[in-house]
């Protein structure tokens, strides 16, 4: 991001993955606001860690929306997991489409994730983009 600020060029960028932090996560606000203060209570997980107010000069839009899941382990259980981890970020960039996320019941059909319908543990976001000019 410093080189490209220091050209003459808009800064477009596009950052997605698996990021392990579910909407209302650390790592999601600092990427959606820019800013994660020292006083968050990320911080105060283990109090050997020096805490410091981090923040990102250029704030990015989540494209794609959160999907209720990407990740889905539990499956009626009580252990496991059900939520959104996986994003796609832009800046200076626009979503056009998005394809849709196989149905609820596709999923628990073959238990949790992967399966059949997934070879990962995570369900793909798959969208299509257009670069800002």
């Amino acid at each position: 991001m410093q080189f490209l600020s220091r050209t003459n060029s808009p800064t477009r960028v596009l950052f997605g993955g698996d990021f392990n932090s579910t909407p209302g996560g650390a790592v999601y606000r600092l990427i959606s606001t820019g800013k994660l203060p020292k006083t968050d209570s990320v911080w105060q997980l283990d109090e050997r860690v020096k805490s410091e107010d981090l923040s990102i000069e250029n704030p990015m839009e989540n494209l794609t929306g959160t999907p209720e899941y990407t990740n889905y382990t539990a499956n009626s259980k009580k252990e496991g997991f059900v939520g959104c981890l996986d994003y796609i970020w832009g800046l200076g960039i626009s979503q056009i489409r998005t394809c849709p996320m196989p149905s609820h019941e596709k999923v628990i059909k073959y238990t949790a994730l992967p399966s059949k319908i997934s070879p990962s543990d995570h369900l793909p976001i798959i969208t299509d983009i257009r670069v800002k000019m």
